[in-house]
């Protein structure tokens, strides 16, 4: 696995951490669904939250996100579309 990987997802776990009501519902969300599905519903959250912090015309801002994209998709097995 890539390096930039590995030191950005204790960074990725972190930030989604500092949202405790987002937690309760994402775990709404999962409850006694089967492991394919929370992979589906993980990935659309983790876009959902690329999105929310994207600024398109900052060069730099983007191509973190595109790398969040990548740790997100690494992380669920699932691809995660975002608008750029």
């Amino acid at each position: 696995m890539n390096k930039k990987i590995l030191i950005l997802l204790p960074i990725l776990a972190l930030l989604s951490a500092c949202s405790w009501s987002h937690y309760g519902k994402l775990e709404k969300k999962l409850e006694g669904k089967p492991e394919n599905e929370k992979r589906l519903i993980l990935a659309e959250e983790c876009g959902i939250e690329i999105e929310r912090g994207l600024v398109k015309d900052n060069p730099k801002n983007v191509k973190q996100h595109k790398l969040m994209e990548r740790v997100c998709e690494e992380m669920t097995g699932e691809p995660v579309n975002i608008e750029y």
